[in-house]
């Protein structure tokens, strides 16, 4: 019996209506509703006949960008609205990483940056530009800023998780430059787990603690850029991969990233 035989086997057995505990989770059932519909009658998005489990990694991490892309595809040519594709990718079972560029990397831009930072990046940002990125390395948005694509969102290390407070990675002001100094003094500062950064992404929002003067002034957003946009290779001083197979999520391309003991970033 494989994977799908056995989920309906289970909702077969339970005690409740799980349409209902989907409304519960989701919300708005009509829309759900239709963004199902269109799911199932896709041939790639409906196809129930191949499980990803058993998989490898490679496989299911390029089935899951085929989704991803055609969802992407149905919701230009449906004209669907920012929440409509969300809830088609939900509904599709897509697990991308990508959701954190629309989702964390896109917001963050958008609503932190000063006016004259969006000037500069909003265009860029992917899909109307090629920027892709995630919350990675805990960076945060300040003036230290490289150009990106595809983003990612940099906070979780190794050893503190979502335990922002206890962030090691440093960014020290190098006045003499005009530049910052991306520190992570310890093993336990490598940024790990951050989605979309083991393959899509080409830039992210940084967070680490800011220094100035000797003075450390807590946890800053920094907008940074991971890999070169024309050859995807990563930029000098970028340590960055992907972490290999996980249990359950291999069609999100989780990654690692750390830098060496001295990297100077420009100032935008």
């Amino acid at each position: 019996m494989d994977a799908p035989q056995l989920l309906d086997k289970e909702r077969e057995r339970t005690t409740f209506p799980p349409e209902e505990l989907q409304q519960l989770v989701s919300g708005n059932p009509e829309m759900r509703h239709r963004m199902q519909a269109i799911a199932e009658a896709d041939p790639l998005l409906g196809d129930k006949t191949e499980s990803v489990f058993p998989m490898g990694r490679k496989e299911s991490y390029a089935l899951m960008l085929q989704k991803w892309h055609r969802c992407i595809s149905l919701g230009e040519e449906l004209g669907l609205t920012p929440g409509e594709r969300g809830t088609l990718s939900m509904v599709a079972g897509i697990s991308s990483g990508i959701g954190l560029h629309s989702g964390v990397f896109v917001p963050t831009i958008m609503k932190q940056s000063t006016p004259e930072q969006l000037e500069q990046w909003a265009d860029k940002l992917w899909p109307q530009g090629n920027w892709i990125g995630c919350c990675k390395i805990v960076y945060k948005i300040g003036r230290a800023a490289l150009p990106s694509n595809p983003e990612t969102d940099a906070q979780t290390e190794i050893a503190h998780g979502s335990n922002v407070r206890g962030l090691e990675t440093t960014c020290t002001f190098l006045p003499d430059t005009d530049e910052f100094d991306v520190h992570m003094p310890e093993l336990s500062s490598i940024k790990w787990w951050p989605g979309a950064l083991g393959v899509l992404s080409n830039h992210a929002v940084l967070y680490a603690r800011l220094v100035v003067a000797g003075e450390d002034l807590g946890v800053h957003n920094f907008l940074v850029q991971l890999r070169d946009l024309e050859t995807h290779a990563p930029l000098p001083g970028v340590e960055v991969g992907d972490i290999g197979p996980k249990w359950g999520t291999n069609g999100n391309d989780n990654g690692v990233s750390s830098t060496p003991p001295f990297v100077a970033l420009s100032i935008v």
